[in-house]
């Protein structure tokens, strides 16, 4: 008995001399207590901050590098998706220590003022569940639901990321490579070695080839067929390098406009039975039977001695220009028919008397053809040194077209003298035979025959330009061009942000709250700092051998523990600092021993 006594006496002397630390003291102390909620959301606004500067409206390179080396191109979509998500996994963690300091903070509050269960102890530090309010007094009653505020107020921040994510909308787009700079050389003419190239046949189709494969790759036929506007300008070049990312260019464009459309009866002295023979360059041009088939109408054939009249003109004036907008057959009339004032293909056709041509076939009657005759007043000329969008729309060959940047400015365009002109004109009646072979601006035909003569000329002069400076190949003009490269800009959908920077600052309300109410209340015990050391000399002997059924090393917890009452600081306890006890146990001990006896509050 005496050696328990001596024991026991030891463990008492070495219990009392256990200082109580003054790590809570001090501006230093109370710093580092509350340093990490003002810190977590700091970082939340500086990650704003680089997010609207230094990302929004930001343009990033689509692909990723498999070297660590940087060539000054800037970042990659890749490493700013990395870069994001790597900050909100840090900010994430530094939340999460945050609700742990809340969490011990609120347990250490509510041991000293209002007590605990050990369920409600679990459920806030396992799962951060609030507590289920007390109704019993004014005092728990306020516990209670202070302490689901704050539980609640941890909530927001750990469900927050996901607006942070899906707050960057990824926009395909490009941008110039200010490296990739390149002098081109597109061809112009020069009469005294140009013009002889003309007497040969080959030389003429494939002229006309090259400008039909130009004409049907044009992307602006939306706009070239609408008859209220006249589509841009554009010039097809051949440029190897390729620019597969478009670029942007300085050069001279070639200009087209069809400013009047005026129907007029044939006249009698112009009745033919091939309208568009003599436009043709071509000594024996195929007929033209085709729906929509149209030319200049011309008194005789061109020949080669016609190209000492070229000269650099800016041409205004007006042409004929016979159009086919129908035929009859046997199973639709007879040989006295008369061509319709409507077409299946033009719809409703303008009144004026129409060329009726006849075919026959074995000496009987087949079908008639039905020609209107327009008379069309265009400008043509060129304009230098246009700023225009490069874009490549022929992989196989190396095409690519150039229009103007400022569509805008067409109208305003000083138009100046092209020799490439007249010979443009020329052979764009065998070019326009092609593209309607090949149904460009078929779709554009009902109700808008002049929206299609106007697109068809159009896109035949352009490509005619295009297509005879480059046969001719002849000496260069000054022309540059810079290329784009594909890249991925970022838009910041502000609302998402500003909505995850709220949900983050609930953690520090709750730590404001907590503050105010530790001081308003005058809660003695030390804030805590470090949660592990709490939990760790935390005694809960009066507590866990309270039934003896084994809660003392138990790692779950049963229906029969959780009934167990609140639990409070053992303030009278001289030899531990942190030891709990039942809120109902009484104060008056005969011995060490008898915690066995404690009933809890039920």
């Amino acid at each position: 008995m005496a050696i328990q006594d001596t024991s026991m006496e030891n463990l008492l002397g070495r219990n009392r001399a256990c200082t109580i630390r003054r790590d809570d003291q001090g501006v230093w102390n109370s710093f580092r207590a509350w340093l990490w909620f003002p810190l977590h959301l700091s970082l939340c606004a500086a990650f704003l901050g680089v997010m609207f500067t230094c990302v929004d409206g930001r343009a990033f390179m689509i692909s990723s590098t498999m070297s660590f080396s940087r060539d000054g191109t800037g970042l990659y979509q890749a490493e700013v998706t990395a870069l994001v998500s790597a900050t909100l996994v840090v900010i994430r963690l530094i939340a999460d220590v945050c609700s742990a300091l809340l969490a011990w903070r609120l347990i250490v509050a509510l041991l000293e003022k209002a007590g605990v269960t050990l369920e409600e102890l679990c459920r806030i530090v396992d799962s951060r569940m609030p507590i289920m309010p007390r109704w019993y007094s004014v005092r728990q009653m306020f516990w209670s639901f202070f302490a689901i505020i704050v539980i609640v107020l941890m909530w927001p921040s750990s469900v927050a990321a996901p607006l942070a994510n899906s707050s960057i909308q990824w926009i395909p787009s490009t941008r110039i490579i200010p490296s990739q700079v390149q002098d081109l050389a597109p061809p112009r003419i020069e009469p005294k070695n140009d013009w002889p190239a003309l007497n040969y046949p080959e030389t003429i189709q494939e002229i006309t080839l090259k400008a039909a494969t130009m004409g049907i790759r044009s992307p602006d036929f939306t706009g070239a067929f609408n008859r209220s506007s006249q589509g841009s300008p554009r010039r097809f070049l051949y440029l190897n390098p390729q620019f597969p990312q478009g670029g942007l260019g300085n050069m001279t464009m070639p200009f087209f406009e069809a400013v009047d459309i005026a129907w007029v009866p044939w006249p009698s002295e112009l009745r033919t039975s091939d309208p568009l023979r003599n436009g043709s360059m071509m000594e024996n041009p195929p007929l033209a039977r085709r729906a929509g088939s149209l030319g200049f109408l011309q008194p005789r054939q061109w020949r080669f001695q016609d190209s000492a009249e070229y000269k650099a003109v800016a041409y205004k004036g007006k042409k004929t220009i016979p159009v086919l907008v129908g035929s009859i057959g046997t199973d639709q009339g007879t040989e006295d028919s008369q061509c319709p004032n409507t077409s299946t293909i033009f719809g409703v056709l303008p009144t004026v008397h129409q060329l009726r041509i006849a075919w026959y076939f074995n000496d009987r009657w087949a079908a008639y053809d039905c020609w209107l005759l327009a008379e069309v007043s265009f400008t043509a000329g060129k304009a230098d040194q246009q700023a225009c969008d490069i874009t490549l729309i022929g992989a196989a060959d190396d095409m690519h077209i150039a229009v103007p940047t400022n569509s805008s400015l067409v109208a305003e365009l000083d138009i100046k003298p092209d020799l490439a002109v007249l010979p443009t004109l020329d052979l764009m009646t065998d070019v326009l035979r092609n593209l309607v072979l090949m149904n460009v601006g078929g779709a554009f035909r009902y109700n808008n025959l002049e929206g299609y003569i106007q697109g068809i000329l159009s896109a035949a002069y352009y490509s005619t330009h295009s297509a005879l400076l480059y046969q001719l190949k002849s000496s260069n003009e000054t022309a540059s061009a810079v290329q784009m490269e594909s890249v991925i800009r970022a838009s910041i959908n502000r609302p998402r942000l500003y909505g995850w920077l709220a949900l983050n600052s609930c953690l520090l309300i709750a730590a404001l709250m907590l503050w105010i109410v530790w001081r308003i209340t005058r809660v003695t015990s030390k804030v805590v700092q470090m949660p592990t050391l709490v939990a760790l000399t935390m005694d809960l002997n009066a507590v866990s051998h309270f039934n003896g059924d084994g809660l003392c090393n138990a790692v779950a917890l049963k229906s029969k523990d959780k009934k167990l009452g609140r639990m409070v600081w053992d303030k009278d306890s001289s030899i531990h600092c942190r030891k709990v006890r039942f809120a109902t146990e009484s104060k008056a001990r005969e011995n060490l021993s008898a915690s066995t006896l404690y009933i809890p509050l039920k």
